[in-house]
């Protein structure tokens, strides 16, 4: 198996058996085999295996390998790949990059990017940008900005803002505004009606 040997220098010990090394300083351990390197100290460990890195501290450890750093802390883990960042914890999930970010809780997804916002819930799905949101379920698109809202399902649109509604299906439109459209529309019937009465009488 080889000899063992055991240097000794004032606190720092150094024991070799074959390819192995292990140097003790203090309370500081680094064992070496070959390309892999485990430091210790307390309850730090670092171990190196070429470009490999792993750092662990209790219950939380860092892996890197190049530009490729994973964080775990419990059940919360963070990797890292150049400017992209994904957070996990349980069915919590948050990519960012750059300012891209996207949340994921189980089947509710979260995307941002500046003021742009994207929510989706199974097949429903909500944009927001400032003042202007649009919901898509399916075939049905809802958009809101302000009072107005316009809502679409195929070839059927319904344009609201206050008490005034446009609904258009295909090239028929219909609008109307509260119940003064509705009076203004009898009062023309009435006048329609009245003038034909007299023609007939003359």
């Amino acid at each position: 198996m080889g000899a063992v040997t055991v240097q000794t220098v004032g606190a720092v010990t150094v024991q070799t058996l074959g390819a192995v090394t292990v140097q003790t300083l203090g309370a500081a351990t680094v064992q070496t085999l070959g390309a892999a390197t485990v430091q210790t100290m307390g309850a730090v460990t670092v171990q190196t295996v070429g470009a490999v890195t792993v750092q662990t501290m209790g219950d939380v450890t860092v892996q890197t390998v190049g530009a490729v750093t994973v964080q775990t802390v419990g059940a919360v883990t963070v990797q890292t790949v150049g400017a992209v960042t994904v957070q996990t914890m349980g069915d919590v999930t948050v990519q960012t990059v750059g300012a891209v970010t996207v949340q994921t809780v189980g089947a509710v997804t979260v995307q941002t990017m500046g003021a742009v916002t994207v929510q989706t819930v199974g097949a429903v799905t909500v944009q927001t940008l400032g003042a202007v949101t649009v919901q898509t379920l399916g075939a049905v698109t809802v958009q809101t900005l302000g009072a107005a809202t316009v809502q679409t399902l195929g070839a059927v649109t319904v344009q609201t803002l206050g008490d005034v509604t446009v609904q258009t299906v295909g090239d028929v439109t219909v609008q109307t505004l509260g119940d003064a459209t509705v009076q203004w529309l009898k009062r023309i019937c009435l006048a329609v009606s009245y003038c034909r009465v007299r023609s007939l009488r003359k």
